[in-house]
């Protein structure tokens, strides 16, 4: 694989990762309160 093609997966991974633990913080914020 090409090294652009590593860093990409890479961003996309870390921004699906970040979109999910903010939705699951989100959420249970909204539980607790």
């Amino acid at each position: 694989m090409r090294p652009l093609a590593i860093v990409g997966i890479i961003l996309i991974v870390l921004g699906v990762v970040a979109l999910a633990y903010q939705g699951i913080t989100y959420t249970t914020k909204e539980k607790v309160v």
